[in-house]
């Protein structure tokens, strides 16, 4: 959403562009950590740390996913993203993708 994310940089387009790449830099680590969570303290980690970086962006369906699954965690002692995760992580691939194409059409 670069609409959000402009509005978040306060319009700032090389601002906008530099927390694009510092995402796509952070990205793979990220989804790595809520995948291979295995305790409910890892999980909620993985979760806030990653609801943070995609809500700059506008995503708040994937935003409100994390929210629940930290709460699961924190509230039940889940250890582990399991599907949800699986879903999650093909959200924020899906996100990459458009990030990527973003970056790519930003002029130089």
């Amino acid at each position: 959403q670069p609409d959000s994310l402009l509005r978040s940089v306060g319009g700032d387009r090389e601002s906008a562009l530099d927390v694009v790449r510092g995402f796509l830099q952070e990205e793979a680590e990220l989804r790595a950590a809520l995948l291979r969570a295995r305790t409910s303290r890892e999980l909620v980690h993985a979760c806030h740390t990653l609801k943070g970086a995609v809500e700059v962006f506008g995503m708040t369906a994937l935003r409100d996913r994390l929210s629940a699954l930290e709460r699961e965690a924190e509230q039940d002692g889940r250890a582990c993203a399991g599907d949800v995760g699986e879903g999650v992580d093909k959200e924020v691939a899906s996100l990459v993708r458009r990030l990527t194409s973003f970056l790519q059409e930003a002029p130089k």
